[in-house]
């Protein structure tokens, strides 16, 4: 895992001041795994309501703390094109690892790809298939709870938002990235997301039925 992360210009975990026990929680896991010290905190500020208003403006039909998520995302990415990074790592502060010991394989084999976007775990609509022994090709897979953005794809994103073209961040990632090709995600499914209280949906989501799926969509690869 260490080894992984270490291929990405920076990783950051998004994280609301509200949430601390969230923080805590994940940064164990980081210390368990020897990443806390690669792993920086990105300090998600709730939108304001003026810029929450400019983006709704015409019309668009999106809860705040949905565009909190968007913003975070985009605010992320450029802050990687500012500073030059070629790829950056997010994670969001519900992130759960699984199958952890084959996140430096897939990574390792990303780099032997032209890739745009790459998941570490998602919520799988379609089965999919092996660009390699960890690798699979990536379409209709929706969720960011883990997720790496490479330069090529920096300028995209950033324009969708500021043409006010993102209403669901990984909706518009699976229409716009995914399935233009060249996205990737890890096999077996290195990450879901906890089963936790959401902010945003105001309610306590289990989300086990991501690995069923996932399972579901790659049982032709063991058969």
């Amino acid at each position: 895992m260490k080894k992984g992360f270490k291929q990405f210009d920076r990783v950051f975990l998004i994280n609301l001041d509200k949430r601390p026990d969230r923080l805590k929680a994940r940064y164990e896991v980081f210390k368990e795994y020897d990443v806390d010290n690669i792993v920086e905190r990105y300090h998600a500020v709730p939108p304001s309501q003026n810029e929450f208003e400019w983006y709704v403006s015409d019309g668009k039909q999106i809860k705040l703390g949905e565009f909190g998520c968007i913003s975070s995302h985009v605010s992320i990415v450029k802050m990687a094109k500012a500073n030059g990074w070629k790829s950056v790592l997010v994670l969001e502060d519900d992130v759960e690892f699984l199958n952890h010991e084959y996140i430096d394989s897939a990574v390792e084999q990303l780099q032997n790809t032209e890739w745009n976007l790459f998941y570490l775990g998602n919520n799988t609509h379609t089965p999919l298939n092996k660009v390699n022994e960890n690798l699979l090709e990536l379409k209709e897979g929706f969720a960011t709870h883990a997720v790496a953005y490479h330069e090529r794809f920096y300028d995209k994103i950033i324009n969708a938002y500021d043409k006010k073209e993102i209403e669901i961040i990984d909706v518009w990632l699976s229409e716009h990235g995914q399935a233009k090709g060249n996205c990737y995600c890890s096999y077996p499914i290195t990450a879901i997301q906890e089963n936790s209280f959401s902010d945003i949906h105001n309610q306590v989501i289990d989300y086990s039925w991501m690995i069923t799926k996932f399972e579901t969509n790659t049982q032709h690869l063991k058969d």
